[in-house]
């Protein structure tokens, strides 16, 4: 069993604070991402794992403890966005907007965030793997990739029929040799980002691919525990 410390790190938006977590073996260059605080699973997941392996993970909390977006107040006004669709000012400035206010002291706000964020995550690690859970819906899971509009993202896709019925267990590769690799197993759903021509909707996948960082996303289901741990 790895030797586990945590460190907590406060970051400032506007008048608001968010907790940034560092859970690591400080030895392994395994690097463990979950930015949304409601996907617990995924967090449990990779606690289980670096406990057992080593690695390191970098979490974030903020508000209730429970929200997906994070929620700050500047000036006296509300702003809310999520935080993986911030690592670009064009990720950031639609996020902001879907979620209600906007203003250039807000997009400054929110992108110093995602700044101190990467400079957490990526000083000396050879790996990003980030931690996600999903609900396994029509509007989301591996079958929405056959289809417009995530299929314009996909360079390769395994397996190469579309499920009659969706899957919440997936990996999703900016990375072709790992997609290479993970197919030989043939027993996992696998999804190649298409660097050149995926939407930039400010995600680290996007940032990822544009600036060659070694990147995967884990996802599975809510509560598929097991599934995940398996997956990691």
């Amino acid at each position: 069993m790895a030797n586990i410390s945590t460190k907590e790190f406060n970051l400032t938006l506007g008048s608001t604070t968010v907790k940034l977590f560092i859970e690591s073996d400080d030895i392994s260059g395994i690097n463990f991402i979950n930015v949304h605080q409601n996907e617990v699973t995924s967090k449990e997941a990779s606690k289980r794992i670096i406990q057992q392996f080593g690695g390191r993970m970098l979490y974030i909390i903020h508000g209730n403890g429970t929200s997906r977006n994070v929620e700050f107040n500047l000036n006296g006004e509300k702003y809310e966005f999520d935080p993986n669709r911030i690592f670009d000012d064009v990720g950031a400035e639609a996020s902001l907007k879907e979620f209600g206010n906007f203003s250039e002291g807000a997009l400054k706000v929110v992108r110093n965030f995602a700044e101190e964020i990467l400079g957490f995550l990526l000083p000396g690690q050879d790996h990003v793997i980030a931690l996600h859970n999903n609900y396994n819906s029509p509007s989301y899971s591996f079958k929405s990739y056959f289809s417009p509009p995530l299929s314009r993202d996909v360079l390769k896709i395994y397996p190469e029929v579309c499920p009659e019925s969706g899957t919440g267990e997936f990996f999703y590769t900016a990375v072709e040799d790992w997609f290479e690799a993970l197919k030989q197993k043939e027993i996992f759903n696998i999804i190649l980002q298409n660097n050149k021509a995926v939407e930039d909707d400010g995600s680290l996948s996007v940032y990822a691919g544009e600036n060659n960082i070694r990147y995967s996303n884990v996802e599975a289901e809510h509560g598929h525990l097991e599934q995940q741990i398996d997956m990691l």
